[in-house]
This record gives C-alpha cells, structure tokens and sequence, in this order.
C-alpha cells in the first residue's frame, strides 16, 4: 500500500514526521487447495534473429523469447535464457576479393657501363591481392650484365 503527504506543514511549522512512503507486507500464505491445478511456465518460441550489427567482419545478432505461460503458484518457472546471442558475418570481408595486378615489364634500360654493366627493368603492383585473391608473386625489378655493343 501507498501514502502520500496530503497537508504539507505551514512555513514555520516543524516538518512531517519521517515514515516510510509505501509498506509490503505478504499475501496469499496459504497453501494451494489440492483441486488446484499445478502448471509449470513455458517459453514461446524463439523471435527471429535480429539483423547481424555489422555487415562485414563479424558482428553480433540475437533473439529474444517471452513467457507464453505464467506458472501457477505450485508450478514451477519456465528454465533457459530470454535472449540468445550469436557471432555473424565472421570471415565476411568489407572488401571484394581481388586479384593482384602487375604492370607490364618497362623496357631494358641501356647498358650502365663499356664493359662490365649492368641494364635494368621494372614493374610496379597495380593492384595487391586480397580476400580470396590471388596475391602478388614475382619480382619488380630484374637486372642482366652487358656491354656495349654486345647485348
């Protein structure tokens, strides 16, 4: 039960005595009469999943279930969790898969010296390789001995 202050003290009046606001006490003590039927709660079915929190990477999702049936008051509560949670999209990258892509080899540089040189070409990553893809292999730079007027 519930009490509330219904005449607040007039200014310079002491203040209302300090009591408490509401009081419980226990009801319903006496035991079940044996006609009264003993009904053990139950759960509903599970509400869908919730949509995954990320769309990439991996998130969470979860769903939730709700007592279908109160248990009467010899019959027990329904047991388990009212919320399930689950890891999603794991593994999914934000990313497409992709290949690596190389350049085209440059054209031989000339030979660096008369005798004893070295000519040189390259190639550069256009794209790297990622998720599922192919990833870059191979080298960027080759270098080969010369002389001038030989090779």
């Amino acid at each position: 039960r519930l009490r509330n202050i219904t005449t607040w003290p007039s200014p310079g009046c002491p203040p209302c005595e300090a009591m408490n606001k509401e009081e419980l006490g226990s009801c319903n003590l006496d035991p079940c009469p044996e006609s009264e039927l003993c009904v053990d709660g139950a759960w509903a079915t599970w509400n869908d999943w919730e949509a995954c929190s990320t769309s990439c990477e991996g998130g969470m999702r979860w769903r939730v279930r709700h007592v279908q049936r109160q248990a009467t008051s010899c019959g027990r509560e329904p047991s388990g969790d009212s919320r399930e949670e689950e890891e999603c999209n794991k593994g999914v990258p934000c990313k497409a898969s992709q290949d690596c892509q190389l350049s085209a080899w440059s054209f031989w540089s000339d030979c660096s010296a008369s005798c004893h040189g070295i000519k040189k070409r390259e190639r550069s990553v256009l794209q790297h390789g990622y998720g599922a893809g192919k990833y870059c292999e191979g080298i960027l730079e080759e270098a080969f001995p010369c002389a001038l007027g030989i090779s």
